[in-house]
């Protein structure tokens, strides 16, 4: 096992043979850590816990830089220390200096000569948790990569949320690292979440629809201020998609290739997403139609999707599930279940938390799809995507409609699309021609332009 000082960094030897320490960030590089057989001394804490383990435990050390040394494992502290004829290791850190000096001199055991013991797959956890952006559940904050580091108190920070390594789980990843178990104060429930979000669109065949997805996607650039992944199912390639955008993604647009034939195949497309593997890679995800604009920055509601852990749409709070058959009024009834007071959600914004969690749910979408079709039909939902949607997310209890309702507004008034006055975060143009679509997003798109200029003006 390698060893943290209280100071946040690792043992290590200098090319002298001399102890020094260094950052995690050298150690990545290649500077090679200490390693200390300390697996003998470190029990499981839960177990020590329980089962009332003896507060310490030792151990004489015969070779190497400890030679002739004990150690000693404080049980309830989750640390050791180094002890040589009743002197402690301690690693003194100088105001301004960046290297503890290390003496064998203390008499007594307090945070310098306290060392905490650390695992390969710890250590494998810290350099990828340092080489991402991450999201904090219960603060619902984005916090960058360039804003985690290593101090003071074995501590682990990111931005301002401080993790106690002794208190933390590292070596227990969860999701292949997409999500770490974490503990605030020592016992807080708390989960962070790598965040690398995929925004998606699905646009086929109509040049008026394209045109859609290119205002769409520029929205999404400009006043989304989205920087992220960007895919489309579509029957048109990324070089023409590119070419129509006013700034090339800074990831670029990738392309899921599919020709659907009619309108079902157009909106049932979105849950293809699962075809492609790529997809997994990366999390929240948000599926957006075409015919929406952004008009604010996304990122907070990228962050709300991906800690809810769930699918995730906004409430049409003028839906009733019982009374609409666009939100899955129809199949509820048909299936003899109770919809009450449940209100639909709308299938034009669809949040994926995680999408490796929520494969099943959207096979089952998929499959409800076709198997509606052949029973009663294909055009027997004229709502396709949105009714199964519902329906599947009623039944299952699947969907979080409180998530992301409050960035979400419909933009079907007659008039709305010069509204910049309550900016949300996006806007959704149904209930239009395909035309009417191009004419009201362009016509909006104008005055986010003139309402931003006089804004820069005051």
């Amino acid at each position: 096992m390698y060893v943290m000082t209280y100071h946040g960094t690792f043992l290590s030897l200098s090319n002298d043979g001399s102890l020094t320490d260094v950052t995690l960030a050298e150690a990545l590089q290649g500077t090679p850590l200490l390693e200390l057989p300390l697996e003998a001394l470190r029990g499981e804490i839960a177990t020590d816990f329980l089962y009332r383990s003896e507060p310490t435990r030792t151990m004489r050390i015969d070779s190497g830089p400890f030679a002739g040394m004990d150690l000693l494992y404080d049980v309830a502290a989750r640390t050791v220390a180094f002890s040589r004829d009743g002197a402690y290791l301690s690693a003194v850190r100088n105001p301004g200096s960046s290297r503890s000096a290390f003496s064998i001199s203390r008499p007594n055991v307090a945070g310098w000569e306290s060392f905490l013991p650390i695992s390969n797959e710890t250590i494998a956890a810290l350099a990828h948790i340092h080489a991402h952006d991450w999201a904090i559940r219960s603060t619902h904050t984005l916090v960058r990569r360039d804003s985690i580091t290593l101090g003071e108190g074995y501590a682990l920070r990111l931005g301002d949320a401080i993790f106690d390594l002794r208190f933390q789980p590292l070596d227990a990843a969860l999701d292949q690292g997409r999500s770490f178990l974490m503990f605030r104060d020592g016992w807080k429930d708390e989960k962070i979440y790598l965040f690398n979000p995929m925004v998606f669109y699905t646009s086929f065949r109509s040049d008026f629809v394209m045109q859609q997805l290119y205002l769409s996607i520029d929205s999404l650039m400009k006043w989304g201020q989205y920087t992220g992944k960007i895919h489309v199912l579509s029957d048109r390639t990324a070089e023409e998609i590119e070419s129509n955008l006013s700034m090339r993604p800074a990831s670029g647009v990738s392309v899921q290739a599919l020709y659907p034939t009619d309108f079902v195949g157009y909106v049932a497309s979105k849950y293809d997403i699962i075809l492609w593997n790529d997809a997994r890679a990366y999390q929240p995800l948000l599926y957006l139609d075409p015919d929406i604009m952004l008009d604010r920055p996304i990122e907070q509601m990228l962050v709300d999707i991906l800690v809810s852990e769930a699918v995730c749409a906004p409430i049409e709070s003028f839906s009733p599930i019982g009374q609409s058959p666009s939100v899955g009024g129809t199949l509820v009834e048909l299936d003899m279940k109770n919809a009450r007071f449940a209100h639909g959600a709308n299938g034009g914004t669809i949040g994926f938390a995680q999408l490796h969690r929520h494969l099943d749910l959207i096979a089952q979408i998929r499959h409800t799809i076709a198997n509606v079709g052949h029973v009663y039909g294909r055009n027997f939902n004229r709502w396709v995507d949105q009714e199964v949607l519902n329906y599947v997310g009623f039944s299952r209890a699947g969907i979080d409609k409180a998530a992301i309702s409050r960035y979400v507004r419909y933009g079907y008034i007659p008039g709305s699309e010069y509204d910049v006055s309550s900016r949300a975060g996006l806007v959704h143009f149904f209930g239009r021609t395909i035309e009417g679509k191009v004419d009201a997003m362009r016509a909006y798109r104008d005055a986010l332009i003139r309402d931003d200029g006089r804004q820069a003006v005051s």
